[in-house]
Parts: C-alpha cells; structure tokens; sequence
C-alpha cells in the first residue's frame, strides 16, 4: 500500500501530464534531471497509460551554468550535503509511492547512457537537468533520436532566454516546422517523421 499520493502533485512537469494522458497506450517515457523525484512520481502517479518510465540522475554536486543577473554568481549550486539529500529524498518517495514496478532508475550522466537505448525507444522524453544554452543544445541533439515518432520532446526551465535560443536552434537546423507549445516554464512538440515537416 502507498504511503504518499502524487496526483495532482505540482511538480515541473505538470504541464506535460496532460498531453501524456492522451498520447497513447503503454507509453515507454523518460525523464532527464530528477532530483527529488516529485515530476518522476507525479508523471506515473497520474497517467496510467505509462508502462514504464526511466528516470535518470548522476545525483552528483553541481553548479548551475546559469548566472545570477545581481552579482555574477552561479544562479544554484548543488553541494554534496544537497545532493545526497535529494537522492536519499528520491528513493524514499519511490519506495512509498506504491509506483516502483513501473519506475527504473538509472544513475548515470544522462549523455553517457544515451548509447544503451536505440533510436526510435521512447513515446516521450522530459529533459529537466542544468538548463543553460549549451546543455539544451546537448540534450535535444544527443536525445531527439531516441524519440519515436509520434512522441512528445519536452523540457522544462523554458522561460530561460537561453533555453529558447537552443530550442529554436535545433528546430531550424533540423528544418522542424510543426507546432511548438510554450506555456509556463515548459516547451514540448510532437516529432512528425524524421524531417518534422
């Protein structure tokens, strides 16, 4: 029995559960930066029609790319004391959420685990790590090609100046051209067929 209930927890993907619920039956999805888990367990918790959901995290010590505008400083660090707080944090909401048997966890670099799914794997992607320009660009041009057609790429902190550059410059440079939604901090679109078009 489930100790702790996600649904309709706030959490960074709350924007993307709707459209999850729709996209289809026994989704294979994965997300990107987990943190504490809460978009993880509240993705599972409210739509059904997930199978399966890799969540992957490195749960190492950072510091955020970002700049702090008023004194030039990383905008967040993660130290080590943080870091195994929010891992330990993770798999105790796991444990306790009743949705393990549809969960794995990978702790790896999210760009070094990309090689061990093959193109086409996932019905969505939800990217939620460091978002900066250069990381976004990574994410997007490392994993796009693990999406299937008919997914959902989706990531959050969008209403970063810099993570809207690197979106729009990937779609450019890969000639997609079909609809975008950027609502909130969240931008998600649909992969059409291998040109987008």
């Amino acid at each position: 029995m489930a100790s702790y209930d996600f649904t309709n927890e706030p959490c960074d993907a709350q924007f993307l559960i709707p459209t999850l619920n729709i996209l289809g039956d026994d989704l294979i999805g994965i997300e990107l930066g987990v943190g504490q888990g809460q978009s993880t367990l509240s993705m599972v918790a409210n739509c059904d029609n997930i199978k399966k959901l890799y969540a992957v995290d490195n749960f190492e010590p950072y510091q955020d790319k970002l700049k702090n505008p008023y004194n030039n400083q990383a905008a967040y660090e993660a130290h080590e004391a943080d870091v195994e707080f929010d891992k330990l944090k993770f798999y105790h909401n796991l444990k306790h959420s009743g949705l393990e048997g549809r969960i794995t966890v990978i702790e790896n670099n999210k760009n070094e685990c990309v090689n061990g799914f093959e193109d086409d794997s996932f019905d969505f992607i939800f990217a939620d790590a460091q978002m900066n320009y250069e990381d976004t660009l990574i994410d997007i041009e490392t994993w796009y090609p693990k999406l299937k057609e008919g997914g959902i790429f989706s990531m959050h902190d969008s209403d970063n100046e810099m993570v809207k550059i690197a979106v729009e410059k990937f779609r450019n440079k890969n000639n997609i051209t079909n609809h975008i939604s950027w609502y909130g901090n969240t931008v998600l679109w649909m992969k059409i067929n291998d040109s987008d078009k």
